[in-house]
């Protein structure tokens, strides 16, 4: 599925996972590779023609980082998380998983499960 990633920590994220990255915001520079995928705006904005021109599937958002006319505008599917703290990581890495039906995404929600559950946030 292609992707166009409005969060920076999303667009990390995504990208380690394996999944295909086809639109980012200026604020996006990690990894590195992540420079190479094409500008569409910033957190607060976007260039719909720019989108569009990618041929993406999902337009990836955070209710925490991105405007809702983003999501009401948007000529392709919105997929926004809502993160406010380490608790809401795993949910939303599992929620994602099944969207994008990336298994590496299910993995990691687990692994921040566990991180989670430990008093002092480390893993085991």
């Amino acid at each position: 599925m292609r992707v166009v990633s409005m969060v920076p920590s999303w667009t990390e994220t995504l990208l380690e996972c394996g999944c295909e990255v086809v639109g980012r915001t200026r604020f996006c520079i990690h990894p590195e590779r992540a420079r190479d995928i094409p500008i569409v705006g910033g957190t607060k904005s976007i260039d719909w023609d720019k989108v569009e021109a990618l041929h993406a599937d999902l337009l990836l958002l955070d209710r925490e980082e991105n405007t809702r006319s983003m999501s009401v505008e948007s000529p392709i599917e919105v997929f926004a998380t809502h993160v406010t703290s380490v608790d809401d990581l795993a949910g939303e890495l599992e929620r994602l998983s099944i969207r994008l039906a990336q298994p590496e995404l299910r993995e990691l929600a687990g692994r921040w499960a566990q991180v989670a559950a430990r008093p002092d946030g480390t893993l085991a």
